[in-house]
């Protein structure tokens, strides 16, 4: 059986994911150390966005199907 379902993807992780994302959460850690009350307001107003976001979406929902 093949081990992916679309030829010419690969499914599996590489060497530079791991890297790229062992990256990240390390910069991630270091500006919540450092700044802490920073990086608190930034995860709110990017969850604030994101409702927004979210409720625009619900409401083209509801006029799309209720016509």
């Amino acid at each position: 059986m093949a081990k992916s379902s679309f030829p010419g993807f690969k499914t599996g992780g590489g060497g530079w994911k791991k890297f790229l994302f062992g990256l990240t959460v390390l910069v991630v850690i270091v500006i919540v150390i450092k700044s802490p009350i920073e990086a608190a307001a930034a995860v709110d107003t990017a969850a604030d966005k994101g409702d927004g976001a979210l409720d625009s979406l619900i409401q083209f929902a509801r006029a799309l199907f209720n016509g």
